[in-house]
C-alpha cells in the first residue's frame, strides 16, 4: 500500500500548522525542575559528601584544621563539575559550579556544653564581647519615634535552638510576659522549617536565630535533614534518590534551588577521635526573601554570622536590602562600617538579643535600641556594641592552597550589633484615660519612665485655655497656677520624684529628678538641640528648627505659651509666647541651684522654638504672685 499525497496545498498546510504549534510552546522558565536540574544537584550532593571525606582524611593524618580545611579545597576545585571555590574565612568555601548553581562548606568549631561557638561559618582562635555591652543597655535607649508597630505578633525562628539554647530558648518568659501583651509563636529546630519563612508577613517582630551566611540563613526540615545526614563514607548518592529527596510534598521545592534562591549547605564538625559529623542543610538567601509577601512595617533581626553583610551591592545583593524591599521598618544585623560582616560568637548573639528585647518590650523603649541609626553613622550607637575578632591570616591560606579569596572586610574595629534603614518606629506605650473627666492620653516610654505624650487637660475650676479660646485647649491642654498644679503640696524634692498634686491615679507632678532623668536619657542618645527634640511635628510652631531633630523623644510639647494676671484677677489677663513657646510646671526647683537660695520658690522647665531649654525659678505660696498670678501648662509621669 502507497501513501500518497493528494496536494502539496495540504502538506504545506500540515507543516506550517507543525511550526505554529512549536512557537507557541512556553519557554522552560529559570529555576523549572528537569532532569539536567536533578542531575546538577546529584553532583552538588556528592561533591559535599566527598569533600567531607577529604576532611576527615586529612586529619586522621595528622593535619592540623587549617591544612585539612586546603586539602579539602584542593580537592573541590580538582573536580570536574567545579568552575571555581572562594574561601569566606578559615572555614567557608563557597562553591561555584559550572551548571549555575552554588553550594556551601562550612567548618564549625564547638563551645562549653556542646553549644556552638558561632552562629555560621568561623573557627575564631580569639575573641570576646564588649563587657560593658549590658551595663550601656539602661543608657542607650528612648523616644516613641516617627510610626507605631501595631502588629503586636512576634515569631521566634529557633531552626539550631538545640545548639544555641541548648533546648531552652531564654527569652521566652520575657517576650510573653511583657506589658505590650504580644501574640509569641516560638519555632525550634525541626519546627522551623521553610513553611515559616513564607509565613513572616504575619508577624510584626521577626528574631531569626541560625547560623549564617553572606547570602542568608539556615532553616531546618526533617525530612531533609534525617534523610541525608550521615558520616563521610557513604556511597554516592545517584539520580533517583535526589528525586526522592526532592519530591513533591517533602518541604523543599526543588525548582528554588535551581533558580539559587535556596542554596545547600554542608555542615561539617571534628569529632574528638578526628571523625567528622556532617549534615547537609538548606539556605535561604536574599533572592528568596525578595519573592516572600510583603511585611507590613515589620522589625527583623538577622541574629546569626555575615548577617549585616551589604558589601555586594547597596540594593538586591544581600539579606538586609531583602527585607526592606519587601516592607520591613528596621533591621538589625552584624557588620563593619565597610559594608562586610563576619561570625558572631554565640554568647555575644545571645546577649545582644536580649538586649534588643529589653530594649524593645521591657523597658518600654518605644524605639528599640537608642536609635542605633544607619551602622555607617559615626554617631551611631552601635559604636558601643562590638565584638573583637582575630582571624587567621588568611593569605596563608591562600598561598598555601592555590584558593580564591572572597573579598572580606579590611576593618579592624570590630565587629558591631547594628541598625539599618528608619530610625524612628515604635511598639507604643498605648493610651491613659483619666478617670475623672475621661480625658484619653497617648503615652511614651523612655527607659523606665512613662509620660503623658500630651499636656494636662483636666479642667478644675480657675484653670485656663490660652486666650480664653476652649478649643485651643483640646491640643495645648491648659494653664494651672501653681496651687492648683501642687493642691496643696508645697514644694517637692529636687533629689526625688514629685507629688501627685493635680495629676489622676498613678502619676504625678515631675520634680527636677524626674526632669533631669528625662533629659539625661535623650541626651544619651544625641546631645544636640533637645528643644528640637522635645517639639511636636506641627505647624503650630512658628519658629520650625532642627527639623531632622524634631520630636526625637515622641514627647510631642505644642507652643502652649503661658499667661499672667497684670496685678489681680480683676485688672485682667494677658497671655504670652503661644506658638513660640510653652512653660511646665515642675514639682520642685530646677536647674541645679541651691534651694537654700531660694526660699518660697518653684521651677519651671521653658521650651522654645528657637532655643534650647530654659529654667525659670518662680516665687510661690499662697498670696504671692507667682503663686497665683502666673499659670502655666502640666505634664504627668508615672509613679
Amino acid at each position: 500500500m502507497k501513501l500518497t499525497v493528494k496536494s502539496p496545498g495540504n502538506l504545506t498546510f500540515v507543516l506550517l500548522a507543525f511550526f505554529l504549534l512549536l512557537s507557541c510552546r512556553k519557554p522552560e522558565k529559570a529555576g523549572t525542575v528537569t532532569e539536567e536540574t536533578v542531575k546538577n544537584m546529584t553532583a552538588i550532593f556528592n561533591i559535599g559528601d566527598g569533600a567531607a571525606l577529604k576532611y576527615q582524611e586529612a586529619l586522621q593524618a595528622s593535619m592540623d584544621s587549617i591544612d585539612a580545611f586546603i586539602a579539602m579545597g584542593k580537592w573541590v576545585i580538582k573536580q570536574p563539575e567545579v568552575e571555581k571555590a572562594l574561601v569566606l574565612d578559615q572555614s567557608i568555601l563557597e562553591i561555584h559550579y559550572k551548571s549555575g548553581l552554588t553550594s556551601i562548606i562550612s567548618v564549625l568549631g564547638t563551645g562549653p556544653g556542646q553549644q556552638r561557638s558561632v552562629r555560621g561559618g568561623g573557627t575564631l582562635i580569639a575573641g570576646e564581647s564588649d563587657g560593658e555591652a549590658l551595663s550601656l543597655l539602661a543608657n542607650f535607649s528612648y523616644g516613641a519615634g516617627d510610626f507605631e508597630i501595631k502588629n503586636k505578633k512576634v515569631l521566634v525562628f529557633n531552626p539550631v535552638c538545640e545548639e544555641f539554647y541548648n533546648n531552652n530558648y531564654s527569652y521566652e518568659k520575657e517576650l510573653k510576659e511583657g506589658k505590650h501583651k504580644l501574640d509569641v509563636k516560638i519555632f525550634n529546630n525541626e519546627a522551623a522549617d521553610l513553611s515559616v519563612i513564607n509565613t513572616f508577613k504575619d508577624y510584626g517582630l521577626i528574631l531569626i536565630n541560625s547560623h549564617g551566611f553572606p547570602q542568608g540563613f539556615l532553616i531546618n526540615n526533617k525530612n531533609f535533614h534525617l534523610t541525608i545526614s550521615h558520616r563521610p563514607g557513604a556511597k554516592k548518592y545517584t539520580i533517583e534518590e535526589i528525586r526522592e529527596i526532592f519530591r513533591e510534598g517533602n518541604g523543599l521545592p526543588l525548582e528554588k534551588f535551581a533558580s539559587k534562591e535556596l542554596v545547600i549547605v554542608d555542615q561539617l564538625m571534628k569529632e574528638k577521635n578526628q571523625t567528622v559529623y556532617f549534615a547537609k542543610h538548606t539556605l535561604v538567601t536574599y533572592k528568596y526573601i525578595r519573592n516572600l509577601p510583603k511585611l507590613d512595617n515589620a522589625i527583623v533581626f538577622g541574629n546569626y554570622c555575615f548577617s549585616g553583610w551589604t558589601s555586594e551591592g547597596p540594593v538586591k545583593n544581600n539579606v538586609a536590602e531583602a527585607f526592606k524591599s519587601i516592607g520591613a521598618a528596621v533591621y538589625y544585623g552584624y557588620a563593619y562600617k565597610d559594608g562586610f560582616s563576619g561570625p558572631v560568637f554565640n554568647p555575644w548573639a545571645v546577649e545582644m538579643e536580649g538586649f534588643l528585647i529589653k530594649s524593645l518590650l521591657k523597658d518600654g523603649d518605644s524605639t528599640g535600641i537608642a536609635h542605633l541609626l544607619d551602622n555607617k553613622d559615626p554617631q551611631s550607637n552601635s559604636r558601643f556594641f562590638k565584638m573583637s575578632l582575630e582571624f587567621f591570616e588568611m593569605q596563608d591560606i591562600l598561598d598555601r592552597g592555590g584558593l580564591v579569596m572572597k573579598r572580606v572586610s579590611g576593618n579592624k574595629e570590630g565587629l558591631e550589633f547594628s541598625h539599618f534603614f528608619s530610625p524612628q518606629y515604635r511598639y507604643g506605650c498605648g493610651t491613659y484615660t483619666d478617670k475623672r473627666d475621661n480625658e484619653v492620653y497617648n503615652l511614651v516610654c523612655i527607659g523606665e519612665q512613662v509620660w503623658f505624650g500630651e499636656n494636662l487637660r483636666y479642667n478644675i475650676p480657675g484653670s485656663l485655655a490660652y486666650d480664653n479660646v476652649e478649643t485651643i485647649a483640646k491640643t495645648w491642654g491648659r494653664l494651672y497656677n501653681y496651687p492648683m498644679v501642687s493642691a496643696g503640696s508645697g514644694v517637692g524634692s529636687m533629689t526625688a520624684p514629685g507629688y501627685k498634686g493635680i495629676c489622676p491615679d498613678s502619676f504625678h507632678v515631675p520634680s527636677e529628678y524626674d526632669w533631669q532623668k528625662l533629659f539625661n536619657k535623650i541626651k544619651a542618645v544625641n546631645p544636640s538641640n533637645l528643644s528640637a527634640q522635645l517639639q511636636a511635628k506641627s505647624v503650630d510652631w512658628l519658629h520650625q528648627s532642627d527639623e531632622p531633630l524634631r520630636n526625637k523623644s515622641g514627647l510631642s510639647f505644642l507652643p502652649g505659651g503661658w499667661a499672667k494676671y497684670a496685678t489681680s484677677p480683676t485688672v485682667g489677663m494677658f497671655f504670652f509666647e503661644g506658638g513660640t513657646g510653652t512653660d511646665i510646671w515642675s514639682a520642685s526647683l530646677v536647674g541645679g541651684v541651691d534651694p537654700s537660695k531660694y526660699p518660697g520658690t518653684v521651677g519651671v522647665i521653658r521650651i522654645s522654638g528657637d532655643t534650647d531649654i530654659g529654667y525659670t525659678n518662680v516665687t510661690f505660696g499662697p498670696g504671692l504672685p507667682g503663686s497665683q498670678n502666673v499659670y502655666k501648662s502640666c505634664r504627668c509621669v508615672r509613679d
